[in-house]
């Protein structure tokens, strides 16, 4: 008789352990806390943005993102050159430097149109909040 107890206990504790797993893997991994989409849903409770909002904030970040991705990307390619350019001549590293600044440019280009886009897409209040929230995140590490 208590072999049964323990038997049925075992059982019912083996499919609560299964159901969790399942409920676990259904749910799909986290989503890191930078991802575009649970930007996009904090976002979305703490500005309180209706569907349409969201769904356009969520497309505009991630063209951002892959421009900014892309606009990095080049930079970090230029930069590996950097060590070269004494080597270069004077009108090739003037050149050269001309290069990394224009990149620069366009790259605060590419954030100041962002800022535009996302204030013509939220209410004023909301671009407020974005503003402060924006304000106190924390920036990139500085380096040691």
């Amino acid at each position: 008789m208590k072999k049964n107890r323990y038997t049925n206990i075992l059982i019912i504790f083996l499919v609560a352990m299964n159901l969790i797993l399942v409920a676990v893997l259904l749910m799909g991994p986290p989503v890191p806390p930078h991802h575009p989409k649970q930007i996009a849903r904090d976002l979305r409770r703490t500005l309180d943005l209706n569907e349409e909002q969201h769904e356009q904030f969520l497309t505009l970040f991630q063209q951002h993102h892959q421009g900014m991705r892309e606009l990095h990307q080049s930079l970090l390619q230029l930069r590996k050159k950097l060590p070269e350019t004494l080597l270069m001549g004077a009108e090739e590293s003037i050149a050269f430097r001309q290069k990394l600044n224009e990149l620069d440019i366009r790259r605060n280009q590419m954030l100041f149109e962002h800022y535009a886009q996302l204030q013509q897409l939220f209410t004023e209040e909301q671009y407020r909040k974005f503003v402060r929230l924006h304000s106190q995140r924390p920036g990139p590490p500085m380096p040691n």
